[in-house]
């Protein structure tokens, strides 16, 4: 699984202002437009469309809260 969801990742270096250069066809795939949020993951980062990520948080903290009452539960 790791290899298919991580095969396209692209190793980036800061230009000299800081910013990194996202290829064109990972821009495509995750339709960034302006505004991204960077979210940390593990040792990775990744890059969301703004509004993708709002829409994704109500799912990501549900998971959350379940498995922390599986955890709690057991």
């Amino acid at each position: 699984m790791e290899r298919f969801f991580y095969g396209s990742s692209q190793d980036a270096e800061l230009d000299a202002a800081g910013r990194i250069m996202v290829p064109g066809f990972l821009l495509e795939h995750a339709s960034l437009a302006k505004e991204v949020m960077v979210v940390g993951a593990g040792e990775r980062l990744e890059l969301w469309d703004k509004g993708a990520w709002s829409d994704q948080r109500p799912a990501l903290l549900s998971g959350v809260a379940e498995v922390t009452a599986r955890a709690d539960a057991a």
